[in-house]
């Protein structure tokens, strides 16, 4: 008998973007995770970055996404992203889903 494991997919729905932002905040400790700089809403504005992007193909699961600034998301939709940083935080996305997921569940129950 052959074992399985299935993977469930977080899915973010598209309105509920500011609690995922925030659970996103709380897990990468404010830290653009492509080139390592503090972001905070008050200052520079953090970016929900779906490492695959929705218009190629990505999905709205919390292994998709990780926190980004505005000029990180900027170099990775004009194609100038190395492989390398891509890599990295696809891995980090995948390693922290369901920790973003269970922080994602808190925020949006907060209303």
């Amino acid at each position: 008998m052959r074992s399985e494991t299935y993977h469930v997919l977080k899915i973010v729905p598209r309105h509920q973007h500011k609690p995922l932002l925030l659970a996103l905040m709380d897990v990468y400790h404010g830290v653009c995770q492509y080139c390592g700089m503090k972001v905070s809403t008050e200052t520079t504005m953090p970016v929900v970055e779906h490492i695959v992007a929705i218009s190629k193909g990505g999905s709205r699961t919390t292994s998709n996404c990780i926190l980004s600034c505005q000029g990180c998301n900027a170099v990775k939709s004009w194609g100038r992203m190395s492989r390398t940083m891509l890599s990295a935080a696809k891995d980090r996305s995948q390693e922290n889903a369901d920790t973003v997921y269970e922080k994602y569940l808190g925020y949006k129950n907060q209303k």
